[in-house]
């Protein structure tokens, strides 16, 4: 499945179960996940360590967009997804 990160900011560090990158200005996501449970990990410099599980259930995508308010991934309504 496909992780979308939209607006995720320079320099983010973000890991999926044992795999990790550094973000830079064009970074979208995460593609050719297998399905089943997933520990996400989000680090920010200014935020702390956000943890999340992705569940893939039928939806080959899943998208969260940046929170500036919350410094957070927050999930889009289905409507903008």
């Amino acid at each position: 499945f496909k992780l979308l990160l939209l607006e995720t900011p320079p320099g983010t560090r973000i890991s999926l179960d044992f795999y990790e990158w550094t973000c830079g200005e064009h970074f979208m996501g995460v593609r050719s996940v297998p399905g089943g449970a997933h520990l996400c990990v989000v680090s920010q410099v200014s935020a702390p360590s956000v943890f999340w599980l992705v569940f893939d259930k039928a939806c080959p995508v899943h998208v969260r967009r940046w929170s500036r308010e919350t410094e957070e991934f927050v999930q889009l309504p289905v409507a903008e997804e």
